[in-house]
């Protein structure tokens, strides 16, 4: 929040989060929602700022650049693969 935006390096993983919001934000972000089994169930590319969004049965949510979902051609039903590193790296 209050930052002028996220590199495409960078992620947030949120726990338990089956609601994502982007009040305080200035910039769009994609969000990714996925299982407890790392499986995507949705993905909403570009949110932007002022708005919730929701994924039913959804246990991670995961912040990243706008428009890197498309990049990495991430789609519903892919598995990911968290690396833990300086930052979250994402792999499919």
């Amino acid at each position: 929040m209050f930052r002028k935006g996220i590199s495409e390096e960078n992620a947030l993983i949120f726990y338990n989060a089956e609601a994502i919001h982007t009040f305080f934000m200035r910039f769009p972000i994609d969000v990714v929602f996925l299982d407890k089994n790392m499986r995507v169930l949705r993905i909403c590319h570009g949110l932007k700022p002022s708005r919730i969004v929701f994924c039913k049965g959804a246990f991670y949510a995961i912040e990243c650049a706008n428009g890197i979902t498309a990049i990495k051609e991430i789609q519903c039903g892919d598995v990911l693969v968290v690396q833990h590193r300086k930052c979250l790296t994402l792999f499919l």
